[in-house]
């Protein structure tokens, strides 16, 4: 498999979706891929309905979880593949 120097890989099976902590690190969140992947059409949906919010705060959040979807789009969803999702529980 051809590695991608933007994901750090870890050869332990992956986690559920949660908090995961390295060390003495602040506890960050682990998204599952077929976790990740309903979640960047969650934001790009948002993304499409509020584009111009008049709320500055809306606007910022939103730009906030664009980050997020445009990792996810980049570096997690597979191009050209759809995957067999589950539903988040």
């Amino acid at each position: 498999m051809k590695t991608n120097p933007n994901i750090f890989q870890i050869p332990l099976p992956p986690p559920a979706t949660g908090a995961v902590q390295f060390q003495n690190a602040w506890p960050g969140l682990f998204v599952a891929g077929q976790h990740a992947i309903p979640m960047y059409g969650a934001i790009r949906d948002l993304q499409e309905r509020i584009v111009n919010h008049e709320d500055a705060r809306v606007r910022a959040a939103l730009s906030r979880l664009s980050e997020i979807a445009d990792i996810i789009e980049r570096e997690v969803a597979v191009r050209g593949h759809v995957p067999t999702l589950k539903p988040l529980k």
